[in-house]
This record gives C-alpha cells, structure tokens and sequence, in this order.
C-alpha cells in the first residue's frame, strides 16, 4: 500500500476520542442486519478485495488533496447526507467547540464550514494513509497512524453506487 502524506493535528484525536472509536468489531451484524466482516469478506475474492482497495485509496488521496487545497465544496461531494447532518448539528458543534484546543481560542463553530475550516483542514497536516479496512464491499474505513496508535481518518459507505465520507450508527 503506498504511504499518502497528509495534515493531521489535534482535531483528529479529538474526534477520533469523542465522536469515533478506533477499534471496532468487525465480526458482528450491521443495523441492516448484514453480515460485517469476516463473513463478508471471505465472500469477496482477492482480485475483489485488491481493486477494492486501490479505489479506496486513490478515493483517499483525491479527498485529502481537496482538504489540503482548502476545496470546501468539492469536500462537500464526498459527504453522506448522514455526516452532514451529524456535523451541522448544533449540539455536535457545541461539544467540538468546547474542545481544549478550540475553547482556548474563543472559537465556537456554528456550523459545517467551521467544522471544515477548524476541525478537518488542521486534522490532515501530518497523516498518512497507513491501511484500509474493507468491512463489506460497500463500507471501509481509512486509517493513520498517530502518536504510534491506529487513528480512524474516513468511515466510508458506497451510497447509490458512489462512496462517501459517513459515520456508521
């Protein structure tokens, strides 16, 4: 897997700590009641799961060059109605506001944009696409590595035939 350089800061360990969990167990049922993981993945072929994967990660790469170009609404294409909801929600914003690293600064995000500027462009300075890990053939998630840990960058969702940044629920 090629190594992807992108920004990542303190934004992404405060999202990954109050809005993700790392570690997630792929080995169960999903709300849909789908079979996750192992049993789907022993489904896909390995041809399957290799073209899958550099998909994933060229998909990776093109959204963090947009990130890192500052293209908000382009950002905006990659998104599930379900990320912008949850991210345009003021009780979301307020929580992420309070954040040490943004309460000091007085900011208070009011809405996606902030979330964008403040949150998303910082959170990519220093990551790299460390792995990809394909629950299904239509959700993955995008990891990095920080400060020596497993950090989740995308959970991703094939929706309507085209994937998309999403939070699973």
């Amino acid at each position: 897997m090629k190594r992807i350089l992108v920004p990542m800061t303190f934004a992404v360990t405060f999202w990954l700590v109050c809005c993700q969990s790392a570690n997630r167990d792929f080995g169960s049922t999903d709300k849909l009641g789908q079979k996750t993981s192992k049993e789907a993945m022993e489904m896909l072929s390995q041809e399957s799961r290799q073209g899958l994967e550099e998909e994933l990660e060229a998909l990776v790469l093109r959204i963090n060059s947009d990130i890192a170009s500052g293209e908000y609404e382009k950002w905006l294409l990659y998104l599930s109605s379900d990320y912008m909801d949850n991210y345009n929600s003021r009780e979301i914003l307020s929580g992420i506001s309070l954040s040490p690293r943004l309460g000091t600064r007085g900011m208070v995000l009011t809405d996606l944009k902030d979330y964008y500027e403040w949150v998303v462009m910082p959170s990519r300075h220093d990551a790299k696409l460390e792995s990809i890990e394909i629950a299904t053939e239509k959700r993955a998630i995008a990891y990095s590595m920080y400060k020596g840990s497993k950090a989740r960058l995308y959970e991703l969702e094939k929706i309507h035939g085209e994937w998309r940044i999403t939070i699973w629920k």
